[in-house]
């Protein structure tokens, strides 16, 4: 199973710079086409893409059990898959026009990153009875492990 960390470090040095990236492109193309960004949106973009890391992070700690330990989670798959989840967000909001929300982007946020995450990583998911049969060899393990007895000294033992 993938640690908690290692899904921590993807999120933060490869899926949130990869959405960061994408919103950054669509900010320098609206300032050269005249556009001016305001606090309000700044804040908007800022709440976007904290939601869209912790939609990522939410859906691959979801998932954590069925992902092959091999997974890219920090490599440039989970990269692209920022800048695939911004992509998809910016279409949501350009396709529902009318204005949002705070609460609403966010929440839009936290699909497009959810998604994003298991989009990107669906190859490396197990099957159900993959899982399952790694739970039971587990607990097989465990179990036998308890059941052991402990090695005895033969110098402990006392002779009456």
């Amino acid at each position: 199973m993938i640690s908690f960390g290692r899904l921590l470090r993807g999120t933060v040095t490869r899926f949130v710079p990869g959405a960061a990236a994408f919103i950054a492109v669509v900010i320098v193309i609206e300032a050269m086409l005249g556009a001016t960004l305001s606090a309000g949106a700044l804040g908007v973009l800022s709440t976007e893409l904290a939601a869209l890391g912790a939609g990522h992070l939410i859906a691959m700690l979801a998932f954590r059990r069925r992902l092959r330990s091999d997974a890219p989670v920090t490599e440039r798959p989970t990269a692209f898959a920022g800048a695939a989840a911004a992509v998809s967000l910016l279409v949501i909001l350009a396709l529902a026009h009318p204005v949002f929300s705070l609460w609403a982007v966010a929440g839009l946020s936290t699909v497009a990153g959810a998604a994003g995450a298991i989009g990107s990583l669906f190859p490396w998911f197990r099957r159900q009875r993959e899982v399952d049969a790694l739970s039971a060899a587990q607990r097989e393990l465990e179990s036998g492990l308890q059941a052991a007895s402990p090695i005895r000294s033969p110098l402990s033992e006392r002779v009456d």
